[in-house]
């Protein structure tokens, strides 16, 4: 069935509109959303059902509507910047070498790792709570449903996107490894971070399909 996709002020948070009811979507709901993103589109989603007019009063959401073209280029510019980035650091490997060793190296991967994980969670549990403190007393039922891609071109530019930044955070990640490079350090950081934001591109804003798991 249709679907109308609208976002909110929340970025980890979608509006669904489907037959005249309104849901939230958590896109990052499940872990594996943000490393493997696809998984949106094959896996079942958990969606709530919420009152539409005390959403659109609490969220103010008509203003939101406008500026969602301008979230979602925002967004793509973003990712863009950050993968050029990504490939001129790598580029740039053998400048601002800081003299270690591969232990002192694997250190330094691990803490960046944790700063990218502590940033994610801190991100994450913000967003939750700016929603659900508004809207938790409105929450009506639960449903699990099936989401489809706009269209084949936006499922390959999805596929695209996520495959070069894995690509290039991966890139960083041994560049870190195998020396102490101080671009390499900011690489590991810009191209972890548009990584994890990757998975939002999977639900933009627009029309779209999807299929509740059990008949209502």
């Amino acid at each position: 069935m249709k679907c109308e996709v609208q976002t909110i002020k929340a970025l980890r948070y979608r509006m669904l509109k489907i037959e005249g009811q309104t849901y939230i979507l958590d896109i990052s709901q499940f872990i594996w959303n943000l490393v493997f993103p696809f998984l949106i589109w094959i896996l079942p989603q958990t969606i709530y059902k919420v009152d539409g007019e005390d959403l659109n009063r609490k969220l103010n959401l008509p203003e939101a509507a406008k500026s969602k073209k301008k979230k979602n280029v925002s967004i793509l510019f973003t990712a863009g910047i950050a993968i050029f980035l990504g490939n001129i650091l790598t580029d740039l490997t053998d400048l601002f070498t800081i003299p270690s060793t591969v232990f002192v190296n694997k250190i330094i991967a691990v803490i960046l790792l944790l700063v990218l994980i502590l940033f994610q969670v801190l991100f994450n549990i913000k967003e939750k709570n700016y929603l659900f403190k508004k809207l938790e007393p409105k929450l009506l039922t639960r449903e699990r449903i099936w989401l489809r891609p706009m269209s084949f071109k936006h499922c390959i530019y999805c596929l695209f996107l996520n495959f070069f930044s894995m690509l290039f955070f991966i890139g960083s990640v041994m560049i870190v490894l195998d020396i102490t490079n101080i671009l390499g350090i900011v690489s590991f950081l810009v191209m972890g971070l548009v990584f994890s934001f990757i998975h939002m591109l999977y639900v933009p804003i627009g029309q779209t399909t999807v299929r509740f798991m059990k008949n209502r």
